[in-house]
C-alpha cells in the first residue's frame, strides 16, 4: 500500500541536542539510582530553558523537509471543523444557554435568549475578545446566578490549570473587580444572587483544598474570602456545585477509593455537613432530588456499583437506602439522571455503553437501542427535573457527534444535531469493527477499528496507529473524530486498545491494571499490538503507538518492553519519571496517586514501581523513531519528565543502531491540554500525524 502515498522523511543530519549531566543520586530503600539530568527541575534556570530551546530548534531543522506537508495537513483538518458552529441549546430556569462559533475563530461565545428560540441573543462571553492579547487561554466553567443577571466564570492564561476568577453584570457588561486566583475551574452561585463559590489550590502542590465564597462589593471578602470548607488530606481534592434542587452548595471530596459529599445551605449560612461520611473503599455520587430525596449511585456492596434512594435526613441508615438499580457484576453503572417522573441510567455492559430508562410506577426499564455495536452514547446537559425529554449524545468511529431529545415517556427520539464534517467527508465510506485479542493471562481484549474501506484489506498489508491510556479507570470510548481522517484517509488503520486500568469492562478490570498488577496495563497493549499484526490488521513493520500522560507512561514502559514491535511512538507529556515523582510530595497530584501507582516509601511498591518506571528502564537498545509533546507549564506532568527521558534516550542511543529520530517539541506558552483553542489544537496533531506518514511513507533522508 505505501507506494500509493508519499510524504518527505524527517531529516536526521542534523547535530543532536546533548544535555549536561550533574551527578545527582537518590538513595531508597538501599538502591541507589544515578540521575544526572535532575538539574533540570529548577524551572528558572537559564541552561534549562537554553536546552529545551534547543530541542525545539533541533524538531524545527527535523520537520523541515516536510513542513508544507504538514501545513497542508492542519488545514485539511481545519476544513473539516465547520467554520461557525453552535451547541442545541439548553432550557435553564426561563433562558435558552449555548455555545456558538463564528467564522474562522478560535473560542466559543457565551450566549442565551429568554423564553423562546426566536428572543434576541445576549453574549454572557466572547472567549475570543477574552483571550486576545495571550498565548493561552482556557475558559473554564460558566454559571450565572440564580435570578440571571450576572454571569461568573472562570480562565486560565497560562496553561498550569490556574484559573481566576472572573464576574460581569450581564445588562451593562460590566466587569465586576475581582483578584482570586489559583483557583480549580469549578464556579456556582449562592442564593443571594451576590456570593461567588470556588475552589482554591494549593499554591504549592496545586491540590484543590479550600471551598471559598467572595461577595460583590465587599471588598474584605475579596482580599480575604470566606473559607466554607478546608479538605486537611492529602489524599483528597475537591470539587462545588449547586445541588440539583438547588436548595444546596454541594462540597464533594474525592480521593481514588474514597468519596464524600458535604452540604450546606445554598445562602452560605452554616457548615458543611455530611451526606454518608467518608469510609475508605467507598465512592459515591449524590443527586439531591426536590422533596428531600437523595439518590447515590455507591460501590457499597457493590464492585460496579448500584444506585439508591432515601430521605435526606436519613443518608446514614444503610438499612433504609432503597435499591432503585441493582448491582451486577461486571456491569458498571457509569452514570444516572433523575426526574420528576423518569431515571435514566447509563450501563456499561461488554464494554458498551446503554441508555435505560424506567418511570417511578415500577416499569421495567426500557433500553435506548443503537444500531452500531461501537458506539459512544452518554446523557447530555439535563437541568430541569420536570423535563419531558432526555437529552442524549451519540458517535462512532463512523457516526459525527449527534445530539438526540427522547422523549421520556415513548422513547421517541428527535436528532437535534448532528455534527458537520467538512472536507467531503461521508461516513458511508468508512469501516468500523470491533475485535478480541487474547492476553498471554487469557483476557480477551477489545480493540475499536476505523479505516477507509477502499483502502483496506486484511491482509497484513496496512499501517497501523494503536492508541492506548489505561489508567485511573478512564475509558477511551470508540468516539468519531474529524481530524483522525486525515491519517485513515493516507491508508492507517486507527485502533483503540482497551486495557486494563480503564473501566471498560467494569471496576474490577480497572483494580487489574493498577498498584501491583500495572503491568498488566503493558502487556495487554503489547498483545494488542501483536494480535493486529499476527491477524492480517497491521503490517510487520508498520505498528505504530500512541498516547498521552499515563498513556505516556505506558508508551515508555512497551517502548522498553518490545522496542522491535514498533515502527515509531507518539507520547504526549509523558509520564515517564514515576518513582522520583511520587517519592516527591511537593510535586502537584502526588500525595492523592498513592492509591493509583503505589507509595515509593513503601519497599515493596517501590521495588515494583522501578521495574517498569519508563525513565529508570532506559537500556541501550534499539529503541523506536519517538516524537514527544509537551507543555512547560504541565502542572499534572512536570516539564522536566519528557526533557530527562529523551536526553536518556539519546545517551543510550549512542550504543545502539538507530531506527530513526528521537525529537521532542516543548511548547513553552502551554500545559497539559497542549495549545488552547480549536484550532490552535491541532497543530500539534498535524506534527504528529506528519511525523507518522514521513516513517510510513518517506523516502530515508540524506
Amino acid at each position: 500500500m505505501s507506494q500509493n502515498f508519499h510524504f518527505p522523511a524527517f531529516h536526521q543530519g542534523h547535530p543532536e541536542p546533548r544535555a549536561a549531566e550533574k551527578e545527582h543520586v537518590i538513595n531508597t530503600h538501599g538502591v541507589a539510582r544515578s540521575d544526572p539530568y535532575y538539574w533540570m527541575r529548577e524551572r528558572d534556570d537559564v541552561a534549562v530553558k537554553e536546552y529545551l530551546e534547543a530541542e525545539n530548534a533541533y524538531l524545527e531543522k527535523a520537520v523541515a523537509p516536510a513542513k508544507q506537508q504538514i501545513d497542508s495537513l492542519f488545514e485539511e483538518m481545519k476544513e473539516r471543523l465547520p467554520g461557525a458552529d453552535e451547541s442545541v441549546p439548553v432550557l435553564m430556569r426561563g433562558y435558552y444557554y449555548y455555545r456558538r462559533f463564528e467564522e474562522g475563530q478560535d473560542f466559543p461565545l457565551i450566549c442565551r435568549k429568554k423564553a423562546s428560540l426566536e428572543a434576541a441573543e445576549e453574549i454572557l462571553i466572547d472567549g475570543n475578545r477574552e483571550a486576545a492579547g495571550h498565548d493561552f487561554f482556557d475558559l473554564g466553567e460558566v454559571a450565572v446566578s440564580d435570578d440571571g443577571t450576572h454571569v461568573a466564570w472562570t480562565v486560565d492564561i497560562v496553561g498550569r490549570r490556574q484559573f481566576e476568577l472572573r464576574v460581569r453584570e450581564i445588562a451593562s457588561q460590566n466587569n465586576i473587580s475581582l483578584s482570586l486566583g489559583g483557583l480549580s475551574t469549578d464556579v456556582c452561585w449562592l442564593a443571594d444572587n451576590q456570593s461567588v463559590c470556588c475552589v482554591r489550590n494549593d499554591p504549592q502542590t496545586l491540590r484543590s483544598c479550600d471551598v471559598i465564597s467572595t461577595t460583590m462589593g465587599d471588598p474584605d471578602s475579596q482580599k480575604q474570602p470566606r473559607v466554607l470548607f478546608h479538605e486537611p488530606d492529602e489524599s483528597f481534592h475537591l470539587s462545588v456545585q449547586r445541588s440539583r434542587c438547588r436548595e444546596f452548595v454541594q462540597i464533594e471530596c474525592h480521593s481514588t477509593l474514597t468519596s464524600e459529599t458535604l452540604l450546606m445551605d445554598s445562602r452560605g449560612k452554616g457548615e458543611p455537613q455530611s451526606l454518608v461520611q467518608r469510609e475508605r473503599g467507598h465512592l459515591y455520587d449524590a443527586v439531591i432530588a426536590p422533596r428531600n430525596m437523595v439518590f447515590l449511585r455507591s460501590n457499597k456492596g457493590a464492585t460496579d456499583f448500584r444506585l439508591v434512594r432515601c430521605d435526606r435526613e436519613r443518608t446514614m441508615c444503610f438499612e433504609e437506602w432503597e435499591e432503585i438499580v441493582s448491582h451486577v457484576p461486571g456491569e458498571l453503572l457509569v452514570d444516572f439522571e433523575v426526574f420528576a417522573d423518569h431515571l435514566a441510567v447509563v450501563r456499561r455492559k461488554s464494554g458498551v455503553d446503554r441508555v435505560i430508562v424506567s418511570d417511578w410506577k415500577g416499569e421495567k426499564g426500557r433500553q435506548i437501542v443503537f444500531d452500531e455495536v461501537a458506539h459512544c452514547a452518554s446523557l447530555g446537559s439535563n437541568p430541569e427535573v420536570d423535563q419531558t425529554q432526555l437529552r442524549l449524545h451519540y458517535s462512532s468511529m463512523t457516526t459525527p457527534p449527534t445530539t438526540l431529545d427522547v422523549d421520556l415517556q415513548s422513547l421517541q427520539r428527535e436528532v437535534k444535531k448532528v455534527q458537520k464534517v467538512g472536507g467531503g467527508f461521508q461516513s458511508g465510506n468508512y469501516g468500523s469493527e470491533r475485535i478480541f485479542a487474547r492476553a498471554r493471562d487469557g483476557q480477551a481484549i477489545a480493540i475499536s477499528l476505523v479505516y477507509r474501506k477502499d483502502l483496506f484489506e486484511r491482509r497484513g498489508t496496512a499501517p497501523v496507529l494503536l492508541y492506548g491510556y489505561g489508567s485511573y479507570g478512564i475509558s477511551i470510548p470508540p468516539s468519531f473524530s474529524s481530524s483522525r481522517l486525515s491519517l485513515v484517509d493516507r491508508g492507517f488503520v486507527f485502533a483503540i486498545a482497551h486495557i486494563r486500568g480503564s473501566e471498560t469492562f467494569g471496576r474490577t478490570w480497572y483494580e487489574d491494571g493498577k498498584l501491583f498488577r500495572k503491568k498488566n496495563t503493558f502487556n495487554d497493549f503489547i498483545d494488542c499490538g501483536e494480535h493486529l499484526i499476527e491477524h492480517l490488521y497491521a503490517r510487520p513493520g508498520g505498528l505504530y503507538a500512541m498516547g498521552g500522560s499515563a498513556g505516556g507512561l505506558l508508551m515508555g514502559a512497551v517502548m522498553n518492553e518490545r522496542p522491535a514491535l514498533f515502527a515509531g511512538v507518539l507520547a504526549g507529556v509523558p509520564f515517564v519519571d514515576v518513582v522520583t515523582t511520587m517519592l516527591d510530595d511537593t510535586i502537584p497530584l502526588t500525595t492523592f496517586e498513592y492509591d493509583e501507582w503505589g507509595n515509593p516509601q513503601e519497599e515493596e511498591a517501590f521495588h515494583y514501581m522501578l521495574s517498569y518506571s519508563p525513565y529508570d528502564q532506559v537500556s541501550a537498545q534499539a529503541y523506536p523513531p519517538l516524537l514527544i509533546v509537551s507543555g512547560f507549564h504541565d502542572s499534572q506532568v512536570q516539564y522536566w519528565e519528557p526533557a530527562k527521558w529523551i536526553a536518556k534516550l539519546r545517551k543510550v542511543k549512542e550504543a545502539q543502531k538507530s531506527r530513526g529520530p528521537l525529537l521532542m517539541k516543548m511548547d513553552m506558552s502551554a500545559g497539559h491540554g497542549g495549545q488552547s483553542g480549536r484550532y490552535k489544537a491541532l497543530k500539534d496533531l498535524a506534527l504528529e500525524y506528519g511525523f507518522l506518514l514521513s516513517l510510513e511513507y518517506g523516502k530515508a533522508s540524506q
